[in-house]
């Protein structure tokens, strides 16, 4: 099952926001925010909880449960290439 913490867990890794879950996973958007608000398991039916997870694991969320602990993990996000800073004294 999905839990909502583990959805607000899953967006938030993934940096996604409920508008681009909703598109992703094919559920309104308004169920979206109903799942991630929910304080554990939410009042959803089994299809939309598939969908959504369906889509989180597509971004690459792996979700876990261990010695009945519920989790989520989500791979590092890629970081944009910084161009080397360069010393006030040699931009004078």
């Amino acid at each position: 099952m999905l839990t909502g913490e583990q959805v607000r867990a899953a967006i938030a890794g993934l940096r996604w926001s409920q508008a681009v879950l909703a598109e992703r996973s094919g559920v309104p958007p308004r169920t979206v925010q109903r799942v991630a608000d929910a304080d554990g398991l939410p009042a959803t039916q089994a299809p939309t909880l598939a969908a959504l997870r369906k889509a989180f694991e597509e971004g690459g969320a792996v979700f876990v449960e261990r010695d009945g602990v519920s989790g989520v993990m989500v791979p590092p996000s890629p970081r944009a290439e910084k161009a080397p800073r360069q010393s006030k004294a040699a931009a004078q």
